[in-house]
């Protein structure tokens, strides 16, 4: 492969992420950033609540990414952080019940433009879609593990 090509694929890439980042807030389809639809999906999925040190490690970020992402979504009412009533050195974070009806919301919204866009592309192009992305993502993953050896 030329590294024009490469080049190319590139652009065309960055241009798809600069359309969809141009959309205003409200449309984006989670409505959230991805980092915080994330933390808000663990927080859904983990009813008992996350520890900062938890999340860091499930989103892979340091905890001074986590501690701001925590104070900006606790500011608008999403989630709250308060003592493990077991070990009072531990702080846990759980959604508020404004939280949970936004993420529920959120997911909502998801499935329906996900719903949207797989009747328009039509089932085998849109599972080919899945299927290239599944693997495009696993490769992902596996480089940036052997990326990560060559440094230990």
């Amino acid at each position: 492969m030329m590294e024009n090509d490469l080049e190319e694929y590139a652009a065309k890439i960055a241009h798809i992420g600069s359309c969809l980042a141009s959309l205003p807030h409200d449309k984006r389809m989670l409505g959230f950033g991805q980092g915080r639809a994330v933390l808000l999906s663990l927080l859904d999925e983990h009813k008992e609540g996350l520890t900062p040190g938890e999340l860091s490690t499930y989103l892979n970020v340091g905890t001074g990414r986590i501690g701001n992402l925590l104070l900006d979504l606790e500011k608008i009412g999403l989630l709250t952080r308060h003592s493990d009533p077991h070990d009072h050195r531990r702080t846990i974070v759980t959604l508020t019940e404004f939280g949970k009806k936004r993420v529920h919301m959120q997911k909502e919204k998801f499935l329906y433009v996900l719903g949207a866009i797989h009747n328009k592309m039509g089932k085998e192009k849109f599972d080919e879609f899945l299927n290239l992305y599944t693997e495009i993502a696993e490769l992902m993953v596996d480089l940036g593990k052997e990326k990560e050896n060559e440094y230990v």
